[in-house]
């Protein structure tokens, strides 16, 4: 009965893998939830329609627009948020070189500076490069390079829309690469005028609610010193984000770039340093007004000349929306004029201390930049009360003004609440499917000698192999450049090794010295991992994708190798004089690993991902200790 039964199970498998390759949305038509921005916009504007969907690895890509205006732009979402817009036409031959993508710029009034440019999307970065209306001396041209790291944003602008966007990737002077970023700049020997990053962020993934805490490694203190290194002496970076009320990107991106600055010997990193507001239009939604508002942020790599401050105190006293909330001798007013106030008397670090949200600088050990709310935001974030900007049930902003975008994107700490109520909802299942059944049909298991030592030792496997797995797969995220390929490597290493050390295990003659053994390497290469990734990955960031990939896999696999010994090593030695111990080992060893998937983000973010490979060396260690004298008991 099981040939033919295991032929119609094939046959099955094969029509479902068919259509998900030759026709995806007959059975896996994937709807986008209401609450992205894809969503609400198709909402507020009916007009709108997705005029092409494509799937890649990092993505879905939907682009929006009018069909019955062809000219007007299109809107590229990345999984339902985090859009880019991709003006029609050749829209540089109109780009004013007074948008606030191009305050750079103003730095270079009478010559074309070398611009690179960090996630370009659409090409809002290129059309302020390629502006013909920007008066240069005769025969220059801004020389302009970007890099994107979806592969099919810059196959959309070089294939299906290019003749639509004037083939806008290849315009005189601009030069694209698909690559991160960070591991891009490693490798170019280059430095630049400019270096800018337009609105580059994992809004997608924290909207989502996957990745999560998964973020971006080009706001982390490391990435500042790899800007700085990469330019000219009178090179600037430039860096345009959200600006909320009160502000957090805004001023975690100033303590970034302030510690860069003093680590690259400024004496005074606060005259480094120019800080615009932008306001954004507002539109009336149900009542409420909704609006986005941008702030830029531009660090000189010398200390910016009066003149230069004064350009752009006229440019923000002539537009009606621009205003500055930081230049050298400028005075201001806000909570940005505050922090640098206390830059200069070298007291910003009690500023951040008493300031609302969390600025402190953020390192690729630990590159949570949008977390920016503590956990005694969280209550207040669920309940209401004083200590953050806005509430989930709606946004409340502190000046008492209209809603805006933060209450979409992170005013309200949903990051921190997701973690917290995963972790309890977890512990709840792991007692009533796990434990409660265990003691209710399988007592038995408790009265066998060393009962306690052996459910130590599997909950120690349990909890050690997720958090090596889970803090490995968020710490090569920056060497692999995005978490889609840090999951699937790191995840494809450790089971695949894992399995193969596994099956070594069961060949061996004596399981104690096999745990004993492989428990001991797991520990060395533990602390080996802790200590050596930083130096590999210094010195490897800079090679292309394809070896990264292998050298993910060299790195990992060794470890992921005696991982997979030490389970059936304390199996087979339980099974042997403690057969009612094995349903309590595979139970208590499951429950352990999803609890541990958990609380290994809540050390990561505590104190990084080495504290996190930590923790895990530590159940170990307990395993290796209570694993090998219960080996020795039941053996004897």
């Amino acid at each position: 009965a099981r040939g033919p039964f295991a032929a119609l199970y094939g046959l099955g498998a094969a029509v479902v893998v068919a259509l998900a390759v030759f026709a995806p949305t007959t059975l896996f038509e994937v709807p986008v939830a209401p609450s992205k921005a894809l969503t609400q916009s198709m909402a507020l504007n009916p007009a709108l329609e997705v005029e092409l969907t494509v799937w890649d690895p990092l993505c879905r890509l939907d682009v929006v627009g009018d069909p019955n205006q062809p000219g007007a732009t299109r809107t590229v979402y990345q999984d339902g948020d985090a859009p880019t817009v991709m003006p029609m036409g050749p829209a540089h031959t109109t780009t004013s070189v007074l948008d606030k993508e191009g305050l750079a710029y103003h730095l270079f009034p009478d010559r074309a500076p070398t611009v690179l440019a960090i996630g370009i999307g659409g090409g809002i970065d290129i059309l302020q490069a390629a502006a013909t209306n920007r008066p240069l001396p005769a025969g220059q041209q801004v020389e302009f390079t970007g890099v994107e790291i979806n592969a099919t944003t810059a196959g959309l602008m070089r294939g299906e829309y290019a003749d639509r966007i004037a083939d806008r990737y290849h315009l005189p002077g601009v030069t694209i690469h698909v690559d991160e970023g960070r591991s891009w700049l490693r490798r170019s020997p280059e430095r630049y005028d400019i270096i800018q990053m337009t609105g580059t962020d994992t809004y997608a993934a924290l909207s989502s609610g996957s990745y999560v805490m998964s973020e971006s490694y080009l706001y982390t203190a490391e990435a500042y010193d790899d800007f700085l290194e990469h330019l000219t002496d009178d090179g600037v970076i430039s860096v345009l984000r959200f600006r909320f009320d009160p502000p957090r990107e805004t001023l975690r991106l100033a303590a970034i770039a302030v510690d860069a600055l003093r680590r690259d010997g400024a004496e005074n990193p606060a005259d480094h340093v120019l800080m615009l507001g932008i306001r954004g239009n507002r539109i009336q939604v149900g009542g409420r007004e909704v609006g986005i508002d941008y702030g830029c942020m531009l660090v000189r790599k010398r200390p910016f000349r009066p003149e230069e401050v004064a350009r752009y105190k006229a440019f923000a006293d002539a537009s009606p929306t621009a205003f500055l909330m930081h230049a050298p001798g400028v005075a201001a007013t806000g909570p940005v004029a505050d922090y640098f106030e206390a830059v200069v008397a070298d007291t910003d670090e009690a500023f951040r201390d008493g300031y609302l949200y969390n600025l402190d600088p953020v390192t690729d050990d630990a590159p949570f930049f949008f977390r920016y709310h503590r956990w005694e935001n969280v209550w207040a974030g669920l309940f209401g009360g004083e200590g953050v900007g806005t509430t989930i049930g709606g946004a409340a902003r502190a000046d008492g003004g209209g809603d805006d975008y933060q209450e979409i994107v992170g005013g309200a700490p949903i990051g921190l609440i997701m973690l917290g109520t995963v972790l309890a909802e977890s512990l709840v299942l792991v007692t009533l499917l796990v434990l409660i059944p265990l003691l209710l049909f399988k007592r038995e298991g408790l009265a066998v000698v060393g009962a306690g030592r052996w459910v130590l030792y599997f909950m120690g496997l349990g909890a050690g192999y997720m958090l090596v797995e889970v803090a490995a797969m968020q710490r090569f995220v920056l060497f692999l450049g995005h978490p889609g390929y840090a999951i699937t490597v790191v995840l494809l290493t450790f089971l695949l090794f894992s399995g193969a050390g596994a099956a070594h295990a069961g060949r061996s003659d004596d399981p104690r010295r096999t745990l004993r053994r492989a428990l001991l390497a797991v520990l060395v290469l533990i602390a080996a991992l802790v200590v050596g990734l930083p130096v590999f990955f210094d010195a490897t960031l800079r090679l292309a994708l394809t070896w990264r990939v292998l050298l993910t896999v060299v790195v990992l696999a060794p470890l992921a190798f005696v991982m997979g010994q030490p389970f059936p090593s304390g199996l087979a030695l339980v099974s042997r004089r403690a057969a009612p111990l094995v349903p309590w080992a595979f139970g208590v060893n499951g429950g352990a690993s999803v609890l541990a998937s958990v609380v290994g983000i809540l050390v990561a973010m505590a104190g990084g991902f080495s504290w996190a490979f930590g923790v895990a060396a530590g159940c170990y260690a307990v395993a290796w200790l209570v694993g090998a004298r219960a080996g020795r008991t039941e053996t004897a």
